[in-house]
């Protein structure tokens, strides 16, 4: 992934996550911190959404969040964080 994200480069987001979920709200959170639009798209971890063969493609490892980018897809919600720490360090 080449730049933080909402950076000029970044242009369509696309986040897989359950609602219910800590990790998935600390990234949409940042997100709107960050006033970066995003599409999200639910997973109902509770009801086998992320056992399908199409999610297991999105992230074999089958957690959420997953945050797409034009550059590939972050399954970690610490690298989410990461990778946007640029925007985060403005003086």
């Amino acid at each position: 992934m080449s730049g933080a994200f909402g950076s000029d480069d970044t242009t369509h987001l696309r986040l897989y996550d359950y609602a219910a979920s800590c990790n998935c709200y600390k990234v949409r959170l940042l997100l709107a911190q960050l006033g970066v639009s995003y599409e999200r798209v639910p997973i109902d971890i509770f009801n086998g959404g992320t056992l399908t063969e199409d999610y297991g493609r999105i992230n074999p490892m089958r957690t959420t969040p997953v945050l797409e980018t034009a550059d590939g897809r972050v399954p970690r919600t610490f690298l989410m964080i990461r990778l946007s720490s640029p925007r985060l360090c403005v003086g």
